[in-house]
This record gives structure tokens, sequence and C-alpha cells, in this order.
């Protein structure tokens, strides 16, 4: 324990840590701030720009796309009765694509 520390109470001593590490951290903090605002491409970029050009025909094709499963699965889990009550989303909110648009 440090000189400076030894005769405060318990609280002070609490705070004085808790001071030098935010005081580290910030330390350690900034230059990674600055190193990651650096790296940012302006304007701002969607990450579908970054694929290759067999990546998007892969998103575009829906037969392809491996998220396209998921989709699959949330239109039949929409559909599907559930909880206390036995409804489905589709109960309340009708087409998704409708009214959930927005």
């Amino acid at each position: 324990m440090p000189r400076f520390m030894r005769g405060a109470p318990d609280p002070q001593r609490a705070a004085i840590r808790i001071g030098s590490c935010a005081l580290t951290l910030l330390a350690i903090a900034t230059p990674i701030a600055f190193a990651a605002e650096a790296q940012r491409p302006a304007p701002v970029k969607s990450g579908i720009e970054f694929l290759s050009t067999e990546g998007r025909a892969m998103q575009a094709d829906d037969f392809a796309n491996p998220g396209m499963l998921w989709v699959t699965r949330g239109q039949k889990l929409w559909q599907e009765p559930a909880g206390k009550g036995g409804k489905s989303c589709a109960s309340c909110h009708a087409d998704a694509g409708s009214s959930m648009r927005g």
C-alpha cells in the first residue's frame, strides 16, 4: 500500500483506488479510440460493400443464401400458436410483411 494511503479511512482509500484505476483505463483507452476513429471510412459504408462479387451474388440468391433458412423458420413461427392464450403473432398482426413494416 502506498504511504499516502496508509492513514486514510477506508472510503477515502477506495476513492483513491477507483480514481487511479479510472486514470489508467483512460490512458489505455484513449489511443485505442483514436486509432479506431482513424480507420473508420468516410463516409461510413455498409458491410456488403466489402464482400466479394461471389458473396454478393450468394446473398442476392434466396436459394443459395443460408440466412434465408432462418427467414423461412421465422415465417413458420409467426403462424404457430404459443403461450397461455394459444395465439400466434399472425392472429394480432396478420401479415408481417405489411403490418410490421417500418
